[in-house]
Protein backbone atom coordinates (compact mmCIF):
# COMPACT_ATOMS: atom_id res chain seq x y z
CA UNK A 1 0.00 0.00 0.00
CA UNK A 2 2.96 2.72 1.20
CA UNK A 3 4.52 1.35 -2.23
CA UNK A 4 1.45 2.61 -4.80
CA UNK A 5 0.76 5.91 -2.54
CA UNK A 6 4.50 6.73 -3.64
CA UNK A 7 4.01 5.69 -7.60
CA UNK A 8 0.93 8.10 -7.42
CA UNK A 9 2.59 11.14 -6.29
CA UNK A 10 5.48 10.42 -8.59
CA UNK A 11 3.16 9.97 -12.14
CA UNK A 12 0.37 12.47 -13.61
CA UNK A 13 -3.02 10.94 -12.27
CA UNK A 14 -4.06 10.50 -15.74
CA UNK A 15 -1.80 7.20 -16.24
CA UNK A 16 -2.94 5.97 -13.23
CA UNK A 17 -7.13 5.48 -13.67
CA UNK A 18 -7.63 2.23 -12.68
CA UNK A 19 -10.21 1.78 -16.07
CA UNK A 20 -6.52 2.01 -18.16
CA UNK A 21 -5.07 -0.81 -19.93
CA UNK A 22 -1.61 -1.71 -18.95
CA UNK A 23 -1.18 -1.85 -22.93
CA UNK A 24 -2.51 2.20 -23.64
CA UNK A 25 -0.13 2.81 -20.69
CA UNK A 26 2.80 1.58 -22.25
CA UNK A 27 2.02 3.27 -25.40
CA UNK A 28 1.25 7.29 -23.91
CA UNK A 29 4.67 6.74 -22.30
CA UNK A 30 6.34 5.40 -25.36
CA UNK A 31 5.03 8.08 -27.11
CA UNK A 32 6.20 10.99 -24.42
CA UNK A 33 9.91 9.27 -24.21
CA UNK A 34 9.99 10.08 -28.46
CA UNK A 35 9.03 13.40 -28.21
CA UNK A 36 11.47 14.26 -25.40
CA UNK A 37 14.29 12.04 -26.96
CA UNK A 38 13.18 13.67 -30.27
CA UNK A 39 13.38 17.20 -29.12
CA UNK A 40 16.98 15.99 -27.65
CA UNK A 41 18.71 14.72 -31.11
CA UNK A 42 17.00 17.99 -33.02
CA UNK A 43 18.99 20.25 -30.62
CA UNK A 44 22.07 18.73 -30.72
CA UNK A 45 21.72 18.22 -34.86
CA UNK A 46 20.79 21.87 -34.66
CA UNK A 47 23.57 23.00 -32.88
CA UNK A 48 26.71 20.81 -35.05
CA UNK A 49 25.53 20.33 -38.67
CA UNK A 50 23.02 23.18 -39.61
CA UNK A 51 24.38 25.81 -41.13
CA UNK A 52 23.07 29.46 -40.84
CA UNK A 53 22.06 30.58 -44.14
CA UNK A 54 18.04 31.58 -42.98
CA UNK A 55 17.11 34.94 -44.36
CA UNK A 56 15.71 35.99 -40.86
CA UNK A 57 18.91 36.34 -39.52
CA UNK A 58 20.06 39.65 -40.00
CA UNK A 59 23.76 41.00 -38.80
CA UNK A 60 24.52 44.24 -37.89
CA UNK A 61 28.21 45.09 -37.44
CA UNK A 62 27.86 48.32 -35.41
CA UNK A 63 27.12 48.16 -32.12
CA UNK A 64 24.40 50.72 -31.08
CA UNK A 65 25.86 51.00 -27.52
CA UNK A 66 29.05 51.24 -28.66
CA UNK A 67 30.26 54.88 -28.82
CA UNK A 68 33.87 54.42 -29.40
CA UNK A 69 34.71 55.37 -33.52
CA UNK A 70 36.58 52.39 -34.36
CA UNK A 71 38.94 54.62 -36.30
CA UNK A 72 42.39 55.77 -34.52
CA UNK A 73 42.81 59.06 -33.85
CA UNK A 74 46.34 60.22 -33.29
CA UNK A 75 45.92 63.65 -31.25
CA UNK A 76 43.95 64.21 -28.04
CA UNK A 77 42.97 67.30 -26.35
CA UNK A 78 43.35 67.10 -22.69
CA UNK A 79 40.77 69.33 -20.79
CA UNK A 80 42.53 70.30 -17.48
CA UNK A 81 39.81 72.25 -16.05
CA UNK A 82 39.58 70.76 -12.54
CA UNK A 83 39.87 71.47 -9.54
CA UNK A 84 43.18 72.24 -7.47
CA UNK A 85 43.17 70.48 -4.36
CA UNK A 86 46.29 72.24 -2.59
CA UNK A 87 44.52 75.69 -3.75
CA UNK A 88 40.71 75.46 -3.42
CA UNK A 89 40.01 77.01 -7.02
CA UNK A 90 39.66 75.87 -10.11
CA UNK A 91 42.94 76.20 -12.19
CA UNK A 92 42.14 76.21 -16.54
CA UNK A 93 45.82 76.89 -18.31
CA UNK A 94 45.46 76.89 -22.09
CA UNK A 95 48.30 74.80 -23.53
CA UNK A 96 49.40 75.52 -26.78
CA UNK A 97 51.71 73.00 -28.52
CA UNK A 98 54.16 74.75 -31.14
CA UNK A 99 54.72 72.72 -34.48
CA UNK A 100 58.76 70.98 -34.40
CA UNK A 101 60.39 72.37 -36.87
CA UNK A 102 63.02 70.15 -38.64
CA UNK A 103 66.38 71.26 -38.92
CA UNK A 104 67.24 71.62 -42.30
CA UNK A 105 70.81 69.68 -42.40
CA UNK A 106 72.95 70.64 -45.33
CA UNK A 107 74.60 67.56 -46.82
CA UNK A 108 78.07 68.25 -47.33
CA UNK A 109 79.84 68.27 -50.45
CA UNK A 110 82.30 65.91 -51.24
CA UNK A 111 86.12 68.05 -51.67
CA UNK A 112 86.50 68.44 -55.44
CA UNK A 113 89.60 69.47 -57.13
CA UNK A 114 89.93 70.35 -60.59
CA UNK A 115 93.10 69.13 -62.15
CA UNK A 116 92.45 70.24 -66.11
CA UNK A 117 90.84 69.27 -69.07
CA UNK A 118 91.69 66.92 -72.07
CA UNK A 119 90.21 67.47 -75.64
CA UNK A 120 89.99 65.50 -78.05
CA UNK A 121 90.09 66.79 -81.71
CA UNK A 122 88.47 63.47 -83.23
CA UNK A 123 85.71 62.98 -81.05
CA UNK A 124 85.22 66.73 -80.32
CA UNK A 125 84.91 65.51 -76.64
CA UNK A 126 85.85 67.48 -73.56
CA UNK A 127 87.25 65.46 -70.56
CA UNK A 128 87.59 67.23 -66.93
CA UNK A 129 90.34 65.44 -64.61
CA UNK A 130 88.77 65.94 -61.37
CA UNK A 131 89.76 64.64 -58.00
CA UNK A 132 86.78 63.73 -55.94
CA UNK A 133 87.99 62.64 -52.27
CA UNK A 134 91.53 61.94 -53.05
CA UNK A 135 90.49 59.64 -56.09
CA UNK A 136 91.17 61.11 -59.61
CA UNK A 137 88.32 60.31 -62.50
CA UNK A 138 88.01 61.25 -66.34
CA UNK A 139 84.57 63.18 -66.08
CA UNK A 140 82.23 63.91 -69.34
CA UNK A 141 79.45 66.48 -69.43
CA UNK A 142 76.70 65.17 -68.40
CA UNK A 143 78.10 61.97 -66.62
CA UNK A 144 77.23 61.34 -62.99
CA UNK A 145 79.67 60.25 -60.41
CA UNK A 146 77.54 59.15 -57.61
CA UNK A 147 74.78 62.22 -57.33
CA UNK A 148 77.24 64.44 -58.72
CA UNK A 149 76.55 65.74 -62.50
CA UNK A 150 79.25 67.48 -64.97
CA UNK A 151 77.30 70.29 -66.01
CA UNK A 152 80.09 72.88 -67.78
CA UNK A 153 84.01 72.18 -69.06
CA UNK A 154 86.59 75.04 -68.90
CA UNK A 155 89.65 75.28 -68.96
CA UNK A 156 89.71 77.39 -65.68
CA UNK A 157 86.75 75.77 -64.25
CA UNK A 158 83.75 73.08 -63.97
CA UNK A 159 80.02 73.39 -63.30
CA UNK A 160 78.55 70.45 -60.67
CA UNK A 161 75.34 69.90 -59.92
CA UNK A 162 74.52 68.15 -57.02
CA UNK A 163 70.21 67.51 -56.55
CA UNK A 164 68.99 71.50 -57.09
CA UNK A 165 72.56 73.02 -56.29
CA UNK A 166 74.95 73.96 -58.73
CA UNK A 167 78.55 74.58 -57.55
CA UNK A 168 81.72 76.17 -59.51
CA UNK A 169 85.21 74.55 -59.03
CA UNK A 170 88.14 76.50 -60.17
CA UNK A 171 91.32 74.92 -62.03
CA UNK A 172 94.09 74.06 -58.84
Amino acid sequence: MLQAMSVRFLMPSALLCNNMKKKQKNIILIIVALVVWGYLVFVIYDKFFRTVDDSFYVENDQDPFNTVSKEKQDTYRLHLNYRDPFLSRNFTQNITKTPIKKEVVEEKWPQILYVGSIKNDDASEEIAIVKILDVEHFWTINNKIGDLKLLKINKEEIIVLRGKEKRTFSKQ
